[in-house]
């Protein structure tokens, strides 16, 4: 085999890695954001009050960051082909079993425990892991495209989860994405697993699913928990995925209950799916640029203007407002996960335990979303509004922006 034809393959592997990455980044956060939308039919059809129905998502998100580290692991011992593979077929059990149950309990158990492991199994943290074996060079801009097709993926499945629970009610939604991920799953066998998990210049052995072979200044788990920089990442993780998560999973019944049509919310919901796909791309383009601290200072402020315009949304409920709330807030929305996860490959190495570090990094995120999601269900019920809950979301932005500013590991990069 000639050099030219070696370099083809090559270039041919890492767009199928790059695809396939592509996909699992829409279908995981399509899925798992579709919540937000199931989140008031359940709430009517068992009577919970919001603290309840946003359990489930708590639940998601705290299985979600606990499962990370493990599937990390597992992703460094096997290989990406078998990750992927129990990781899509957990969560479309999850999502048909969903269609069934008639108790908050299990609800917590298929959507929440399932749904959590599933998408540690198949999103960013095993994406950043592979990607980081085939992209070296602007690996921030990659992993941003990546995360990019996250906001289609909202676009897509928020409105059409709408329109399923219009036409089948929410039992038959569950049950038609379901199926479809099983679909989905079905075309996932037929790839070269074998030679999406070499990576570009790693150790043939890594071509048979082991982990790729260690490279100079990579730090093993142990090594990266003694680190400022890991646990800075972690607290960043935490509080903004805390701030943005008390928000996120009752968006759609905001904008209901304040007056706006059921599609009309679950397609602003989606619509703002896309500007994060904007933002993703523009953030990445910007980190690699620009500098990363200059693209996570633009996308908090952002954040927290979007926060700001949700707030008068609640006072002054208009279709201008909506917008506005979409194009400002919606780019933010996801946009420091994948500079992140470009800072920990450069910080502690490509090496053997990228993975497992990667989802230990992403335990903060997790967790933090976990709280997030409990405390604006809750202030929400005390409340009876949205004010202190968007308070609080917004205040919480205040320790990662200091985090980025203050810890020279995390402002030089």
């Amino acid at each position: 085999m000639t050099a030219d034809t070696n370099l083809r393959r090559t270039a041919r592997v890492a767009l199928i890695a790059l695809c396939t990455c592509v996909l699992l980044s829409a279908l995981s956060r399509g899925a798992s954001e579709s919540y937000a939308v199931f989140l008031l039919p359940l709430s009517r059809d068992f009577g919970w009050d919001r603290a309840q129905a946003s359990s489930v998502y708590s639940v998601l998100m705290l299985s979600l960051g606990l499962s990370s580290p493990i599937v990390g692991r597992i992703f460094d011992a096997w290989g990406p082909g078998r990750v992927y593979t129990i990781g899509l077929a957990t969560m479309a059990a999850g999502m048909t079993l969903a269609g069934s149950l008639d108790a908050l309990w299990q609800f917590q158990l298929c959507i929440g425990v399932l749904g959590g492991f599933a998408v540690a199994a198949v999103g960013p943290v095993t994406q950043a892991a592979l990607i980081s074996r085939w992209y070296h060079d602007r690996l921030t801009t990659a992993l941003a495209g990546v995360s990019a097709a996250a906001g289609t993926g909202v676009l897509v499945v928020s409105p059409l989860v709408q329109l399923l629970i219009d036409t089948y009610d929410w039992r038959g939604a569950y049950r038609v994405l379901g199926l479809g991920l099983f679909a989905v799953l079905l075309l996932l066998l037929f790839l070269p697993w074998k030679e999406i998990a070499r990576g570009r210049g790693m150790a043939p052995a890594a071509a048979k699913g082991e982990r790729p072979a260690a490279t100079p200044g990579s730090m093993t788990l142990r090594e990266a928990l003694r680190t400022r920089p890991f646990w800075s990442l972690f607290f960043i993780h935490f509080f903004t995925a805390a701030g943005m998560f008390a928000v996120n999973p009752q968006i759609v019944a905001f904008l209901v209950e304040t007056g706006f049509p059921s599609l009309t919310a679950a397609t602003a919901f989606g619509f703002a799916g896309v500007a994060a796909t904007a933002g993703l791309i523009t953030f990445g383009w910007m980190a690699d640029r620009v500098g990363r601290l200059t693209a996570v200072l633009v996308s908090y402020a952002m954040t927290v203007g979007g926060f700001g315009i949700l707030g008068l949304l609640e006072l002054y409920p208009s279709y201008w407002l909506l917008v506005l709330f979409v194009v400002v807030y919606g780019p933010s929305f996801g946009s420091r996960g994948p500079i992140i996860s470009a800072m920990t490959a450069v910080i502690f190495g490509r090496g053997r335990s990228l993975g497992v570090i990667l989802g230990a990094v992403s335990m903060g995120m997790g967790t933090g979303a976990a709280v997030g999601a409990t405390m604006g269900g809750l202030l929400h019920d005390l409340t009876g509004g949205y004010g202190v809950v968007v308070l609080f979301a917004a205040s919480t932005m205040v320790v990662p922006i200091s985090l980025f500013i203050f810890v020279p590991e995390l402002r030089k990069q």
